[in-house]
């Protein structure tokens, strides 16, 4: 019967190009039995198995938390282990492998078993199994309720005396190719080319939607019209497949010679590219959401005629941070950038059943206007009440959980899918949500900030304190005391417990009212109450959010050595403290910030911006030995800005005397180009070529008058010599 069942829902997908979610809930075994069991699966092609367990014969297995390997390849049939786990970030990837007529399959235990404890998937957010035993299951009781009340989903249980109908199916014509979307990508892209100079184009999509096709086609098209070097690069070079396939197709079929123009599309990585700077015509950089941020930036100041595209599916991965931030680079080096997105699926029908349940169940189709009409605020204040929702008050009211969701989403580039079930399952979790005009309860009041935060310290257990400072452990979680106290050597920081905040988002209309320093607020009124040590925070390193911390009283204690891949920039970790103990020790740790920073400057951090170290250095408190010059060293300085001496004569004095200005609090804005240039080449010793590149001065002699200007500039902004 079972076969039958599974023939007709396959037959289905076939004839409507859709793809359907099937969920088989019983034993293990039953499970896998029914699966392999069944002649159909074993004439499917191209299947693919989720799990940690023993391969199955004919699929190939694929542990869940390497899906996202699998990413730019696709298959008929996914079986997914739900008995390993249900992960949220792992459903939403492994449903975009599935093609148009395929099916997605979940095998989970009985329904009433389901949710009685979190699944195995739970460890990944928690620290420990004390932890992992406080755990909610609201997610899980969210994916058994849309188990049983879609009607997209064909779900099928063990022992089950009537079998569920077979959702009815429309025959759908596959879709031509280029679709509409596709060939106004492909015109664009060419005219990247044809047109004016440093105006790229942003392509985007959801998956699915043929966005790579498009490239390799445009190449092909312009490969024949040109004959000229097209560079192509992405994460991986298996992610950008499709565009060599539909570029040798495209020549073929209008040529038939495709081998005379294979040179013209060459794919290079982006470390080789940014290394080496080829000429090309057309620089095409697809899943541009998975390189470096501060990549593409050197990328897009180089070449004056490029197309970036990436995936956004909801907001999975990196996408959302390529569309957050990247843009406002565009804004700034090219503002007359052009975009396009891809909405029309390729890869299946309008409609698809497979990805309507999925986007519904992980709010992977929101956008800002998911929320109730915008209002143009005219107020240069707005009164925002604040309230903190239960983790059960959320699963029960799915739509304020939906606008928390958007919210976060269109605020921040790291929020996921998982993000979900952490909010609603994990035991440290608090959730702050700011209402306008809140009369009685949240659903009277507009959404229009959020604040997620999570527990950390209190690790008590001397053993574990020990073999954390040792490097032989780290707990999952516990980001900050974990940091800290490796840092510096100190179990103190283990033993204190804190909040971290981890996101803020603030309706973007609502921004530069002070609603975020009010949640901040709100958590030092939490954090008192339940007797805590300090707030922390942990993020990519901007001028404005530190400065936006920094104005909550936040001490930077951390610069991170790599860049965040998404945002691009330095992981930052800051922290405010509350008690006596935490008071004590933040002179300890900023002691330490400061010193780290001071001796790797021209070290490990001798690759961190101008920019970066700028704000770094501003936070520090540098020791005052580090600042003194005496009389004789100012007149060295003043020989040095008179062309009286070469800058190998005074370095020591040049350090000195940059240091000293960030010592100052009241710094002129007009300083800070000066200070950068003394940065660079003095804390950082960066090379003359470096730097002449970096400010765009002509040669090492602009580069040497500089110099000396800047060391004149901040001579006469000290106000006395005695401050040094």
């Amino acid at each position: 019967m079972l076969e039958k069942l599974f023939s007709n829902i396959f037959d289905a997908a076939q004839q409507s190009f859709c793809r359907y979610p099937v969920v088989l809930s019983g034993d293990k075994n039953w499970c896998l039995d029914t699966v392999q069991s069944n002649s159909l699966f074993g004439d499917i092609n191209e299947a693919i198995y989720i799990s940690a367990s023993e391969p199955i014969k004919g699929f190939k297995s694929v542990s869940a938390h390497k899906v996202k390997s699998l990413l730019g390849g696709d298959c008929n049939l996914l079986l997914w282990d739900g008995f390993d786990g249900l992960s949220p970030d792992g459903l939403g990837g492994a449903s975009g492998l599935v093609r148009g007529g395929g099916l997605f399959i979940i095998m989970v235990p009985p329904l009433a078993d389901l949710a009685k404890a979190p699944d195995p998937d739970y460890r990944r957010m928690c620290s420990d199994e004390s932890e992992l035993s406080k755990t909610n299951t609201f997610f899980l009781q969210r994916l058994i309720s849309f188990f049983n009340s879609q009607d997209c989903l064909l779900f099928c249980q063990e022992n089950q005396s009537q079998l569920p109908a077979v959702p009815a199916a429309a025959t759908t014509q596959v879709q031509a190719l280029p679709t509409p979307d596709q060939r106004e990508a492909i015109e664009l892209i060419t005219h990247v080319v044809e047109g004016h100079r440093r105006r790229p184009l942003i392509v985007t999509a959801d998956r699915g939607r043929g966005k790579t096709s498009a490239l390799g086609i445009a190449a092909a098209k312009l490969a024949l019209k040109y004959k000229k070097s097209i560079l192509i690069t992405a994460p991986s070079k298996r992610a950008c497949a499709n565009a060599f396939f539909h570029f040798s197709k495209y020549i073929t079929d209008e040529c038939g010679n495709h081998d005379s123009y294979s040179h013209c599309l060459k794919f290079i990585s982006p470390d080789e590219l940014l290394l080496t700077k080829p000429e090309c015509q057309l620089l095409l950089i697809d899943e541009a959401a998975g390189i470096p941020a501060s990549t593409l930036s050197e990328l897009l100041k180089h070449y004056s005629r490029i197309v970036f595209s990436s995936t956004i599916h909801g907001y999975e991965g990196n996408g959302q941070g390529f569309a957050i931030r990247f843009k406002k680079q565009l804004d700034l080096l090219t503002p007359k950038w052009k975009s396009i997105h891809l909405s029309q699926p390729v890869r299946w029908a309008e409609n698809d059943p497979l990805e309507n349940w999925m986007s519904r169940l992980l709010f992977l189709s929101l956008n800002d206007d998911s929320f109730s009409q915008k209002r143009s605020v005219k107020n240069k204040h707005t009164e925002m009440n604040v309230l903190w929702p239960s983790q059960q008050q959320l699963a029960s009211e799915p739509k304020l959980l939906e606008q928390v969701i958007s919210l976060l989403v269109n605020a921040h580039y790291q929020t996921s899918p998982d993000d979900i079930r952490l909010i609603l399952d994990h035991p440290g979790v608090l959730l702050a949500c700011g209402f306008k005009d809140h009369i009685e309860s949240e659903q009277q009041g507009e959404l229009i900030s959020a604040m997620l935060i999570i527990r950390e310290g209190g690790i008590l257990e001397s053993t574990l304190q020990q073999e954390i400072l040792a490097g032989k452990r780290r707990l999952r979680g516990h980001l900050v005391p974990q940091t800290l106290a490796t840092l510096s050597g100190d179990i103190k920081n283990l033993e204190q417990h804190s909040l971290r905040i981890m996101r803020i988002a603030v309706r973007a209309e609502y921004e530069n009212q002070g609603l975020g320093s009010q949640l901040i607020e709100e958590a030092l009124q939490v954090a008192k109450t339940k007797h805590l040590d300090c707030l922390t925070t942990a993020f990519g390193l901007t001028t404005e959010l530190l400065s936006f911390w920094s104005k909550n009283q936040f001490s930077l204690l951390k610069l991170g050595l790599q860049r965040d891949n998404a945002s691009g920039c330095y992981a930052a970790i800051m922290q405010r403290p509350i008690s006596l103990s935490a008071q004590e020790n933040l002179a300890l740790l900023e002691s330490i910030y400061a010193r780290n920073l001071l001796s790797g400057i021209s070290r490990q951090y001798q690759h961190h911006t101008s920019d970066t170290l700028y704000d770094a250095l501003t936070e520090a408190k540098i020791p005052a030995v580090e600042l003194r010059l005496d009389s004789r060293q100012l007149a060295q300085l003043q020989r040095f800005a008179s062309h009286k001496l070469a800058i190998e004569e005074c370095m020591s004095e040049l350090i000195s005397l940059t240091l000293s200005c960030f010592k100052q609090k009241n710094k002129k804005s007009s300083i800070k180009r000066p200070l950068q240039v003394l940065i660079r080449r003095v804390l950082q010793a960066r090379s003359i070529s470096d730097c002449v590149e970096e400010f765009n001065f002509s040669g090492k002699k602009d580069l040497d008058k500089h110099l000396r200007e800047a060391v004149q500039v901040l001579l006469e902004q000290l106000s006395s010599p005695k401050i040094l």
